[in-house]
């Protein structure tokens, strides 16, 4: 006679001070977060007929518990590798998506460079045109101020025409020459 039979252990931690009366099944509930360990243990009880036939029904019997524990393992490795490949897949695009994002920074990174030195230069450019205009703007004040000087010299007073027949014209009319009027000055230019 065989008999067959499946049992799960559970196991969790709790504190050190638990007692018997205080595990109950909502200790082994896995949706508070905690770890819970489930094994499935089975277990074969063969009663024992005569040698020759125990051996065989032994035989037999492991040979059965050793494939459905095959299965089980097989769909338990099944399971893990698939849900390692999908943790690797969704690695493996996190970091194309990364590298893709480290890629479209380095080559903003390098047009704005780019612009940066378009921009000195130009800056440069404004800088030294304005500095030319400031210096022509300079020689032409100084112009300015020196034509204006030269203005004045040459629009002072009354030209040397004038004084020679204002004088000219007072001798004639018998005036001294020391009431000419103030105003009139004899000057030559060069």
């Amino acid at each position: 006679m065989i008999c067959k039979d499946k049992f799960l252990i559970k196991s969790t931690v709790v504190h050190a001070r638990t007692t018997d009366e205080d595990v109950s099944s909502a200790t082994f509930v896995k949706d508070d977060g905690r770890y819970v360990e489930e094994n499935l243990l089975k277990v074969v009880l063969v009663m024992p007929q005569s040698e020759k036939v125990k051996h065989v029904e032994d035989l037999k019997l492991i040979k059965s518990v050793l494939e459905d524990d095959l299965k089980v393992v097989k769909g338990v490795v099944k399971d893990i590798v698939e849900k390692v490949n999908s943790k690797v897949n969704e690695l493996e695009l996190l970091l194309l998506d990364a590298e893709a994002k480290h890629l479209f920074f380095l080559m903003e990174n390098e047009t704005l460079k780019q612009e940066a030195v378009v921009l000195g230069k130009e800056v440069m450019k404004m800088a030294n045109a304005l500095h030319r205009s400031e210096q022509d703007r300079e020689t032409l004040h100084q112009e300015v101020t020196l034509l204006r000087k030269i203005e004045k010299k040459l629009s002072s007073g009354v030209p040397s025409l004038i004084c020679l027949y204002g004088s000219t014209l007072q001798r004639l009319s018998a005036i001294p020459f020391a009431f000419a009027p103030l105003n009139l000055r004899l000057e030559t230019v060069f």
